[in-house]
């Protein structure tokens, strides 16, 4: 039967959301997301500022042991309603090597033309499916911390500029941009005395 108007409803979005967090270092990423409500981190670099107090799996570095901590916090008995990765930016080293290992490659260049970094798309999909699964089904908010990198960006309309993006290959950046709800830049304010 095809659809009208009369199928028409209003409908609510009920789920909690997923922000992506980038800018330089030291400007309070870390910090920014120890505010939302009781975070847990999954640490792929030390961050944190000195005194900052999170709850944290502790340095992780390999991809398994992200994976295994998802796991955790998918099977066991928890209070955590905020799930950090700090950071995508280093995360992504480890998404690399898993790929390298799973494939016998001795770096994700190897396979040549780029093939190495499509492989990747696969393990990047298993942890945004976790992330998802860990959001829809614990009701966990998803916060992604990544560094920012200069990038020059070439406007048809107007004059070349410079601007902050996220530091992550361009696959992995956009399949990350499609996940979230929200994308802040964290930096600096500037002002220009004449």
């Amino acid at each position: 039967m095809p659809l009208s108007l009369a199928d028409l409803r209003t409908v609510t979005a009920d789920l909690p959301p997923r922000i992506l967090i980038y800018g330089p270092e030291k400007m309070g990423k870390t910090t920014l997301a120890a505010e939302f409500p009781a975070p847990v981190f999954l640490q792929t670099e030390r961050g944190e500022s000195a005194g900052l107090q999170i709850i944290s799996f502790g340095h992780l570095t390999s991809f398994a042991a992200v994976l295994d901590a998802l796991g955790a916090l998918a099977s066991e008995e928890h209070a955590f309603k905020s799930v950090v990765v700090d950071s995508l930016s280093e995360l992504q080293k480890l998404v690399w090597a898993e790929v390298c290992t799973r494939n016998n490659w001795q770096s994700i260049e190897q396979p040549g033309y780029g093939k190495g970094y499509t492989e990747a798309d696969y393990i990047w999909r298993e942890l945004i499916d976790a992330l998802n699964w860990l959001r829809v089904e614990r009701g966990m908010m998803v916060i992604l911390i990544a560094h920012a990198e200069i990038d020059r960006f070439d406007d048809p309309e107007t004059a070349s500029y410079s601007r902050y993006a996220i530091d992550l290959h361009k696959r992995a950046e956009a399949m990350v941009k499609r996940e979230v709800d929200a994308i802040l830049l964290v930096k600096k304010d500037v002002t220009i005395q004449t």
